[in-house]
């Protein structure tokens, strides 16, 4: 699958969400296997927000986080090696917004050795 394609069907989920902070964020994962797993952000937590937080402010669950706490209740972490995340971010007017990932989730992504992390501008 094209990653223009997965990156727009983040998009669109991304629109749908609730905003934390003004921020409506969607990620999706997809492993060299083909399976895909999908995160949010919210305003819940995750001990891996608190591992990987930028900050011990920044408690609210990422979408990139979101995501991986997901795919780990279906595989285990050996098997996001490889894997590619796709972070959309959507504005208030439905396009896109500049959905880079912050440092914690960025060490979260090594921590799991994603081979690329691919966002919306």
């Amino acid at each position: 699958i094209a990653q223009q394609v997965v990156l727009d069907r983040a998009r669109k989920l991304a629109q749908k969400v609730k905003p934390v902070a003004g921020a409506k964020v969607a990620a999706i994962i997809r492993t060299p296997y083909g399976r895909e797993f999908v995160g949010i952000n919210s305003r819940k937590t995750h001990p891996l927000m608190a591992k990987f937080g930028k900050n011990d402010k920044a408690i609210c669950k990422h979408a990139e986080v979101d995501a991986i706490v997901t795919a780990l209740r279906w595989i285990d972490s050996d098997d996001l090696r490889g894997s590619i995340m796709y972070v959309a971010r959507a504005k208030a007017d439905g396009s896109s917004g500049l959905a880079k990932p912050c440092s914690g989730c960025q060490k979260a992504l090594i921590a799991f050795d994603f081979a690329d992390c691919v966002w919306s501008e």
